[in-house]
């Protein structure tokens, strides 16, 4: 029984020594970055405000003729594309609040790190959420240029 135990333990250590590693590479990244972030995070925040300003200028766009209806696949384009905007907007806020202050000490940039790798997961399924509408609106621009 103490075989499984120190095997354990043994496991525990590695286990914390590359989570340890992990924060200690992320927070000098994030040190010699000048957003503040990784670069991870930096390109994530970029592709994210791109599709946001394209979905919101999709549900902005007026019709070409005012007197003819939206077709079926319009009206769809613009509800997808409105929540593709609120999707954004949510990852966005969790990025954003990824960048903490401006001051760049090594504790802070730790500390930022740490929260970076806590909310990874939260920030993979927003992304794959905003993946979903993206492919969404792909389909639905293609569809009406059928």
């Amino acid at each position: 029984m103490e075989a499984f135990a120190a095997i354990s333990f043994a496991g525990n250590v590695v286990q914390f020594v590359q989570i340890g590693m992990q924060v200690v590479r992320q927070s000098t990244e994030i040190l010699q970055s000048a957003s503040g972030v990784t670069v991870a995070v930096n390109n994530l925040l970029d592709t994210v405000q791109s599709l946001r300003r394209l979905s919101h200028e999709l549900t902005s766009i007026s019709p070409p003729d005012p007197s003819k209806p939206e077709t079926f696949e319009e009206q769809e384009l613009r509800t997808i594309a409105a929540g593709c905007r609120d999707a954004a907007d949510r990852l966005l806020s969790t990025l954003t609040k990824l960048r903490g202050r401006s001051s760049n000490s090594k504790w802070n940039a730790v500390t930022r790190a740490a929260r970076t790798m806590l909310k990874k997961k939260e920030i993979d399924e927003m992304s794959a959420t905003l993946d979903e509408f993206r492919m969404q609106i792909s389909f639905c621009i293609l569809n009406i240029l059928k």
